[in-house]
């Protein structure tokens, strides 16, 4: 799978599209809440996930805020509490597309991205990345090295139960390649 960053309409189509078949299809959400505010807000980062076939996946980037919430400082003690901190979200796999590491990947190039966009040298180039992870698939998070917020109780978001995870990611040597450059 080849992961780039939305740039046209017809990628943002394409990437609904997906969503679309992830979250409305197959998870019965409304439209009305799987499209939000956030996809079109200044800053947000989208991203597709394509093979032979086209785009397979999507995964969003929410704008970041400088500081750390006073519950993930605790869980962070050692970062500035001007740290950046983002949200990654949306992530959607078609089904065909499932069980050979495309989810890993996506989430993967969404934390580079997220890392080479935002990442400022005098905070030691890091930031902290939160995931509302539904609870099927918190396991799947927690192997990619996020950690769950105990301190926040689990949630309904479109009637299906969530918990927030977070992730320190530091630079390191990636494997995700985005067109014209390594990350």
């Amino acid at each position: 799978m080849q992961i780039r960053q939305a740039e046209t309409a017809g990628d943002m189509l394409d990437i609904f599209a997906t969503r679309r078949a992830v979250f409305h299809l197959e998870q019965g959400i409304s439209l009305d809440r799987e499209i939000d505010d956030i996809d079109f807000t200044k800053g947000t980062i989208h991203l597709l996930g394509e093979d032979a076939s086209g785009t397979i996946a999507a995964a969003r980037i929410s704008p970041p805020k400088i500081g750390i919430p006073a519950d993930l400082a605790e869980m962070f003690p050692q970062l500035p509490r001007d740290t950046i901190t983002g949200k990654l979200g949306r992530f959607a796999v078609l089904p065909a597309a499932r069980g050979c590491g495309n989810g890993k990947e996506l989430v993967r190039g969404a934390e580079s991205l997220a890392l080479s966009c935002w990442a400022r040298s005098e905070g030691g180039g890091v930031v902290l990345l939160q995931v509302a992870a539904q609870a099927p698939v918190i396991g799947f998070y927690q192997k990619l090295g996020y950690r769950l917020v105990t301190s926040r109780d689990p949630y309904l978001d479109a009637g299906i139960e969530h918990r927030d995870l977070v992730k320190l990611v530091e630079p390191q040597a990636s494997v995700v390649q985005f067109p014209g450059r390594w990350l």
